[in-house]
């Protein structure tokens, strides 16, 4: 985050008079109006923290839980990741589910 000192990019305006701050986000959020205020609340969901009560401004969009001791699940094989062996005592995931 950083302070806006362009007035055109691209074919649209962010003219600093007109809008203080620019925020791109690569995901859906659940606001139509967010704030920088709703910044902090957001990275700590992200992390997998909730924001304590007294802290203003609120998540913008929820994180998926982690799985696997709190490592993100490999991409599917379908999406370009790659299969791997199950290590020792754990059960593939089409065997695992019931």
């Amino acid at each position: 985050i950083e302070d806006n000192v362009k007035a055109w990019s691209g074919d649209h305006c962010i003219d600093p008079r007109l809008v203080p701050g620019v925020f791109f986000c690569n995901h859906p959020i659940d606001d139509d109006d967010p704030a920088l205020i709703d910044i902090a609340p957001t990275a700590l969901r992200l992390f997998g923290v909730e924001p304590p009560a007294h802290m203003d401004g609120k998540a913008l969009f929820a994180r998926p839980p982690l799985h696997n001791g709190g490592r993100p699940s490999p991409p599917p094989a379908s999406k370009g990741g790659k299969k791997r062996k199950p290590k020792r005592g754990e059960k593939r995931r089409a065997e695992a589910r019931p």
